[in-house]
């Protein structure tokens, strides 16, 4: 117990030095007002041409697309942020001394400091689904594209971890 509650203690101070849940809504709030908006224009100029063709497959592509930019790119810079923020600091010395095995430090870097992308993907999935589910796509394989792409992201995070630590 007490290792897994200063694995949250590591990854929950990275969240609150993020900006913790009031800027996770607001990036979260600020994405849905921009979506909302842009599909209202969207069916706007479909409605105003005459074609109503509506939402493509496309939109469940471009979700992925960027849902993969969130997660790969800028959750890997956080992981690799948090780590060398603690490791300039010499807080890393702190958890040195904490009695958690090396892969809960390593857990915590990666939730705590990747919180904020990883709910913006979580988020990004729903929406991908309501568009799948729009536009009739296979959810199946929505469901596979989504699990590799959090699978390698994953990877991408731990290897940011490794190479933060290696490359001081």
């Amino acid at each position: 117990m007490i290792g897994s509650s200063r694995t949250y203690a590591i990854g929950m101070a990275h969240f609150q030095l993020a900006g913790g849940w009031k800027s996770l809504l607001i990036l979260c709030g600020g994405y849905l007002v921009l979506l909302g908006v842009g599909l209202g224009i969207f069916y706007y100029v479909d409605i105003s041409s005459g074609s109503r063709t509506g939402i493509s497959s496309a939109a469940v592509t471009l979700t992925l697309m960027l849902e993969a930019l969130v997660l790969i790119v800028i959750g890997s810079m956080r992981v690799s942020t948090a780590i060398r923020t603690d490791l300039t600091s010499k807080m890393i010395e702190s958890h040195r001394l904490m009695p958690v095995p090396s892969w809960r430090a390593v857990a915590g870097y990666m939730l705590g400091a990747g919180m904020h992308p990883l709910v913006f993907a979580l988020m990004n999935v729903v929406i991908a689904y309501v568009f799948a589910f729009a536009t009739s796509t296979n959810l199946v394989n929505v469901t596979i594209n989504q699990a590799a792409l959090f699978s390698f992201a994953a990877l991408m995070w731990v290897m940011a971890c490794l190479a933060t630590f290696f490359a001081r």
